[in-house]
């Protein structure tokens, strides 16, 4: 009898299992469609886009994922605000403690939901992150990518959207008054000549880019100037502008890969030992512009070896 009432309890435990397996939805894992936010006072604003947008009115978990805007939520005392960033902010100073949530459409849905993002900055290029973050009901201000003279508008546009805008003008009046004196400066004599390398090996910056801006103030001339944006500069090109100075951005160590190549043994850049170290921090457009740009002279007019290179041998010397 009693090993027949425990058959039955196991038979009708399989069924209740098997029942409720029934109900349970089978797929990817990930759940879909928008994300509820809170309910929440909300104001229409433009962005840079020149998209009319619905954002949070007093908005506590912005998603960053432009430099600029990183740099400038910290400028303006509004860290607090920074629910997450993504990775290449990494190298602005007081975000040791941030949430990084990743690059671009990498961002998972549970990411979102545990930070409790409720305002997203994108560049206006980033069109696969924005729709992802749109998809999942995050408001979605595009921020256009600056040269040196639209920085005031990047800051100005950010502050207007926290309500901050007389602390952003003490931040703007050091960077509008050197921008006003690059302007009216004597174009100078001679420029040294310059190539920048950036992350991937012979990757710079050409003309109409903030890091192009840069090396102009800093009174030199960039031999990948007669490119547009972002890219490749092809090896024969560097040797045949022969640049006086080769700089490179410090976190990512190039000095050894770039003395160490072959192509690039005849130019008197390594001839001379005039390659310097920039951090990638410089490259930030933002209101660390002035500072910014001395740096880059610095580097370009007293190149140093960075520390534990000074012994290095290079092909021609073995």
């Amino acid at each position: 009898m009693r090993k027949r009432t425990l058959s039955l309890l196991i038979v009708l435990l399989v069924l209740i299992v098997i029942a409720a397996l029934m109900f349970i939805p089978w797929g990817s894992g990930e759940k879909t469609g928008p994300i509820e936010m809170p309910d929440r006072p909300m104001t229409t604003v433009e962005d840079m886009a020149g998209r009319k947008v619905e954002i949070p009115k007093d908005p506590r978990n912005i998603l960053s994922m432009c430099t600029t805007v990183t740099d400038t939520l910290l400028r303006l005392g509004e860290g607090r605000r920074l629910g997450g960033i993504g990775v290449e902010s990494t190298c602005i100073p007081a975000t040791e403690l941030a949430k990084v949530l990743g690059r671009g459409d990498e961002i998972a849905r549970r990411q979102i939901e545990v930070t409790g993002i409720d305002l997203a900055f994108v560049w206006t290029d980033e069109k696969a992150a924005a729709k992802k973050l749109q998809d999942l009901g995050v408001p979605v201000l595009k921020v256009k990518y600056p040269r040196a003279e639209e920085v005031p508008d990047v800051v100005r546009f950010v502050a207007r959207t926290l309500g901050r805008e007389e602390a952003a003008e003490k931040l703007l009046k050091r960077v509008e008054e050197f921008l006003k004196q690059a302007k009216s400066r004597p174009e100078p004599e001679e420029r040294p000549s310059v190539y920048l390398e950036l992350k991937a090996e012979y990757a710079t910056a050409g003309n109409n880019t903030y890091i192009n801006d840069l090396i102009n103030y800093a009174d030199a001339r960039n031999i990948a100037a007669s490119q547009e944006g972002f890219g490749p500069l092809e090896p024969e090109k560097i040797v045949e502008a022969d640049p006086d100075v080769i700089l490179y951005v410090e976190e990512y160590k190039h000095y050894r890969a770039i003395l160490q190549r072959q192509e690039l043994q005849g130019l008197k850049a390594l001839r001379k030992e005039r390659i310097s170290p920039v951090k990638r921090y410089w490259l930030v457009p933002g209101v660390g512009l002035p500072n910014a740009a001395a740096s880059f002279r610095k580097a370009i007019t007293e190149p140093k070896k960075p520390k534990g290179y000074e012994d290095i041998l290079r092909p021609q010397d073995l």
